[in-house]
């Protein structure tokens, strides 16, 4: 990980020393304070969802991937509990780099570690959705469209099977997207999500090309790139990190590099603002 070391340092200078979390709009009352992360994760059984929930348990990682996207997961956790963040956008640079099953994976995965915890995924890639096929749905899970246009969350949020995990997505893409992602919606979106629930995931368009995940990002509490080994171009990786706010960033996730049955199959190097540089060259070696 030794040249996305660097573009995380270049992306660190680069950017201005402000809090992770942007301001929240005028008119959101204040948040109830997030419960105090626990001194060792939750290892009861989650409570089991409505009948009619969507089933998404039989999609939790197993054997090591499970190891490496709940050692994620508690990462993720202490970040975003550190900055007083609770939603999340998980982006790449480009397609097919992984940015929807680490979304998956990383919402099951504290899904399980903080089952008290309400949890929801939400699909932005409105104009390539993938999570309601991930999830084996050939219609639309919840009501994106009625939450994109200010219905209340809990009507348009649908339940899963695992624990309090929420989720919503389309199935049909849409060619134009800009009167949809706009600022003000994007704004009060993350306001009503972060009323509703203690962590959101957002699956976003990669950065690279369009400019949806910019827009998403500056709503957003904090943002993480996946990268993929032996795909994603080192390139690309760097002027996606320079593209969006570094001040937000929260680490950077290299996956699938073909060694499965190594600690090193699976990666996560920290954003700028934290103490992790050391640990991070480690990693590099």
């Amino acid at each position: 990980m030794g040249e996305i070391s660097d573009a995380l340092r270049r992306a660190s200078s680069n950017s201005a020393s402000v809090p992770l979390r942007p301001a929240p709009p005028a008119d959101v009352p204040d948040r109830t304070p997030l419960p105090p992360y626990p001194a060792e994760a939750a290892t009861g059984p989650l409570a089991a969802g409505p009948v009619d929930a969507v089933g998404v348990a039989r999609l939790a990682p197993e054997g090591f991937a499970r190891e490496c996207y709940r050692n994620l997961a508690m990462r993720v956790l202490r970040r975003m509990q550190e900055c007083d963040a609770r939603t999340l956008q998980v982006t790449s640079a480009a397609q097919q780099e992984g940015k929807t099953t680490t979304s998956l994976h990383l919402a099951i995965s504290l899904a399980q570690l903080r089952p008290e915890a309400k949890i929801m995924l939400l699909d932005l890639d409105l104009r390539r959705p993938s999570l309601a096929l991930r999830l084996g749905s050939d219609a639309p899970v919840g009501d994106l469209p009625g939450l994109l246009a200010g219905r209340p969350v809990a009507e348009c949020a649908a339940a899963t099977d695992l624990g309090k995990l929420f989720v919503a997505g389309v199935v049909d893409g849409a060619r134009e997207v800009h009167d949809t992602l706009t600022a003000p919606m994007l704004s009060r979106l993350c306001a009503d999500l972060e009323r509703g629930f203690d962590f959101t995931i957002v699956d976003s368009p990669p950065v690279l090309g369009i400019s949806d995940a910019l827009s998403i990002s500056l709503a957003v509490d904090a943002w993480m790139l996946v990268v993929r080994q032996g795909e994603s171009r080192m390139a690309a990786v760097a002027e996606a990190l320079a593209e969006l706010d570094a001040s937000r960033l929260l680490g950077v996730f290299l996956n699938a590099d073909g060694r499965h049955s190594s600690s090193r199959a699976y990666g996560y190097g920290y954003g700028p603002g934290t103490d992790a540089d050391a640990e991070r060259e480690r990693n590099d070696g």
